[in-house]
């Protein structure tokens, strides 16, 4: 095994059916594999098929990633953080199927506060969708330039894209067209808050499509 540093995607996923990836103690560690599989029991089985179903996610969510954890400890980078975060969201059986629970994937993590009154309406007509929230008091974790973020990922293509919506002081309806050939039933949004200045996230939040 080696240590390794990664600071971009494409060159953690470039060898993801190689290699396996892991973290310890806050570093980077990746394990050449072979031909035969030395895992002893389905347990350590089933924590390989996790961890790499969860780094693969990270070509997925990788316009929020890159984003959405800022906070993350000082020898990680954000894809460590997300595949740390997650690894609870994606499940595996003894026959090695894996599941990923998208409804608690995160992708993006920090002390933030969401608005309350954030909505989202899908419209099939025009393939759009449209988010609407009102304007806030302003407190501890809340200020008025806080800007907010929707992710929408079409799980199927295994892409998403990051929209830059409005700020907490701009109450109102923000739309985003989604590319007509994304169908619906294939589609996973989240959306996220981030400081002015980049350096503070909110949890994100997962918006399902009515």
């Amino acid at each position: 095994m080696a240590v390794f540093r990664s600071s971009f995607l494409h060159e953690l996923k470039k060898s993801v059916a190689e290699n396996t990836y892991y973290w310890s103690r806050g570093q980077n560690i990746m394990r050449f594999k072979i031909a035969t599989n030395h895992s002893k029991t389905p347990k350590q089985q089933q924590q390989r098929a996790r961890l790499k179903r969860c780094v693969e996610l990270c070509d997925l969510f990788s316009p929020a990633i890159a984003v959405g954890f800022p906070t993350a400890p000082v020898r990680w980078n954000a894809y460590n953080a997300f595949v740390e975060t997650n690894m609870q969201a994606v499940t595996a059986d003894e026959a090695g199927n894996v599941n990923v629970d998208y409804e608690r994937i995160l992708v993006s993590k920090g002390k933030l506060m969401m608005p309350e009154s954030l909505q989202m309406a899908w419209s099939e007509a025009d393939h759009t969708l449209t988010f609407t929230h009102e304007e806030e008091e302003y407190g501890k974790n809340i200020r008025a330039t806080d800007v907010l973020y929707a992710l929408v990922a079409n799980r199927e293509k295994g892409i998403s894209k990051l929209y830059k919506l409005n700020t907490r002081m701009e109450a109102g309806t923000s739309a985003v067209s989604v590319p007509e050939k994304w169908g619906k039933e294939s589609l996973t949004v989240y959306a996220f808050m981030l400081s002015e200045d980049g350096r503070k996230a909110s949890r994100s939040v997962h918006m399902p499509i009515e």
